[in-house]
C-alpha cells in the first residue's frame, strides 16, 4: 500500500504545479505573468498589424507566448490557485498551459538563434520602426518567457517532444506552401530548390530540440538546486537545536 502511494505522490500529473515558483513567492509570479500577458497582447497587436508577417516562424513564435500567458492567467480565475487542478482530461486547461510554457521556452530559444545568427545577413533593416520590430519581436519577447521560465515550475515531458515535433511540422509544411503559392521563399536561406533545404530543415529540427534539451536541464538543475538548499537547512537547523 505504502509503494502504491509513493507512486502516486510521484506522478508528473500530481507534481505538476503551474502556481509554484523557484526562488521568488508564487504571488510575485502570478503578478509578472499578468504583466506579460499585457505585454505580450500589445507585441502582437504591433506585429500582426500585417498579417502577412505571420508566414515567419517568429509570428508563430509569438502566438505560441502569448497563447501560453493567456492559459495560465485564465488558471489563475479557473483554479483558484490549487496546487492540484482536478481535471486529468488531456485537454484540461492546466495542462495546455504547460504544455505551451514548454513550447514557449523552446521556440524563444531557436528563434533568436535563428534570426541573429541567419536570417539577419539576408535582411537589411530599411528603417527606424524596421529596427523597434526587430527588437522587440526577436529579444524582448524571448526575454519575457525566459524570465517566467527562469522562476517556473513547468517541468518537461516525452509528450511535450512530440507535441514540439507536429508543430515544427505543421510550419515546415506552412512555409513550403506559402513558398510555393507565392514564388518567393519566406527565408531567402530557404528556398525549397534543392536536397541543401531538407538538410536545413533538419538542422533546424535538431537545434529545437536542443533548446528543448536545454529547457528539460534547466528545470532539473532548479529542482536539484532546491532540494539541496533545503536538505542544507534542515541540516543547519537540527545542528542549531543540538546546539541550544
Amino acid at each position: 500500500m505504502d509503494r502504491v502511494k509513493d507512486s502516486i505522490s510521484q506522478s508528473p500529473i500530481l507534481q505538476c504545479s503551474i502556481f509554484d515558483s523557484y526562488y521568488v513567492r508564487p504571488q510575485t509570479l502570478k503578478s509578472y505573468r499578468f504583466f506579460a500577458l499585457f505585454a505580450m497582447t500589445i507585441i502582437c497587436f504591433f506585429t500582426f498589424r500585417n498579417l502577412y508577417e505571420f508566414r515567419h516562424l517568429t509570428g508563430w513564435g509569438e502566438v505560441v507566448v502569448e497563447i501560453y500567458f493567456i492559459f495560465i492567467s485564465l488558471c489563475y480565475f479557473i483554479y483558484k490557485d490549487d496546487k492540484t487542478p482536478s481535471s486529468q482530461s488531456p485537454f484540461a486547461l492546466w495542462k495546455m498551459a504547460h504544455l505551451f510554457g514548454v513550447l514557449a521556452f523552446t521556440l524563444q530559444i531557436f528563434i533568436p538563434l535563428l534570426y541573429w545568427g541567419w536570417v539577419i545577413s539576408t535582411n537589411a533593416l530599411k528603417n527606424r520602426e524596421e529596427i523597434l520590430l526587430t527588437i522587440t519581436t526577436h529579444a524582448i519577447t524571448a526575454s519575457i518567457i525566459w524570465v517566467d521560465s527562469a522562476f517556473n515550475k513547468l517541468e518537461y515531458y516525452p509528450s511535450h517532444a512530440v507535441f514540439l515535433f507536429v508543430f515544427c511540422t505543421v510550419y515546415t509544411t506552412a512555409n513550403y506552401i506559402v513558398s510555393k503559392a507565392v514564388g518567393i521563399p519566406v527565408y531567402k536561406a530557404l528556398n525549397w530548390e534543392g536536397i541543401d533545404s531538407i538538410f536545413k530543415v533538419l538542422l533546424g529540427y535538431l537545434i529545437i530540440y536542443l533548446g528543448f534539451g536545454l529547457g528539460w536541464y534547466l528545470a532539473k538543475r532548479k529542482a536539484q538546486k532546491i532540494q539541496i538548499d533545503e536538505s542544507d537547512s534542515k541540516y543547519l537547523n537540527v545542528e542549531n537545536m543540538e546546539q541550544i
